[in-house]
């Protein structure tokens, strides 16, 4: 199989930044021209930054897409085409292409998920969808939530502790 067919651009990379350029192209009808992988890689960038559609990137995971991208970018830098590369470029392309998707993919807050779910109340399951946005969102509103009960219970905890001075409860009901 000819590297050149394998870096036939299917990838989310590629993908996001020519939904972005033209609505009416599908990602496998477009070639990567490497003139214009800078652009792509400052949109996928731009996305990255908080709010965005990768925002949710940890930091670690962050790191890993820009030195993905800056390998990738190097690697293209002064190539007319793909073609033009040597064997072991094409192989460095796509591996360094597959990671920066892959954690791309991962953290797309766009991204559906879909779960059987049980009905309250019945034995039924239905097909419950929401984004990746959406469940980090919930999650970390959850979180938040337990931490407001933890510190209520450690504040009654205090306030009921024979021997322990009692600040007048700073507005905390206990019961």
């Amino acid at each position: 199989m000819r590297f050149a067919t394998m870096l036939f651009v299917v990838t989310t990379v590629f993908a996001a930044a020519s939904a972005a350029a033209d609505k009416s192209e599908g990602p496998l009808q477009r070639r990567l021209d490497p003139t214009q992988f800078p652009q792509l890689a400052d949109l996928i960038r731009t996305e990255m930054q908080p709010g965005g559609r990768y925002g949710l990137l940890q930091p670690a995971e962050r790191d890993a897409v820009e030195s993905g991208l800056a390998k990738m970018e190097k690697l293209l830098a002064d190539r007319n085409s793909v073609d033009a590369m040597s064997t072991d470029d094409r192989v460095a392309l796509v591996n360094a292409q597959e990671r920066v998707n892959g954690l791309l993919t991962k953290n797309d807050r766009d991204r559906l998920i879909c779960t059987h779910a049980r009905t309250l109340g019945t034995h039924r399951r239905q097909v419950v969808c929401q984004t990746y946005g959406e469940v980090i969102a919930r999650r970390e509103t959850s979180q938040e939530e337990q931490r407001k009960i933890r510190y209520r219970e450690q504040l009654c905890r205090e306030l009921t502790t024979p021997g322990v001075a009692n600040s007048g409860g700073g507005g905390v009901e206990c019961r």
